[in-house]
């Protein structure tokens, strides 16, 4: 059992978005907190990750998907607490 994810936890990505998925999760170094609550990512840590990620032509696309993940994930950690 040791290191196995119970089932319950596991989820399943599209190929076609595991660009993005490695892009957010490069990116959780890069949050601004308040009082260690999370307020927003720093766009420009968030444009040296993107710098080092091969996005290619889809460069505003990628940035805009991961602001709607940003909005998505501080609306939902706000519900939680």
């Amino acid at each position: 059992m040791d290191g196995e994810v119970p089932v319950e936890d596991e989820f399943y990505l599209w190929p076609e978005n595991c660009g993005i998925w490695e892009l957010w999760l490069s990116v959780q170094t890069q949050w601004h907190t308040d009082n260690g609550i999370r307020t927003r990512l720093d766009y420009t840590g968030v444009q040296v990750v993107m710098n080092h990620h091969p996005i290619g032509k889809n460069r505003l696309a990628y940035f805009k998907t991961l602001q709607n993940m940003e909005f998505a994930a501080l609306d939902e950690w706000a519900k939680q607490r």
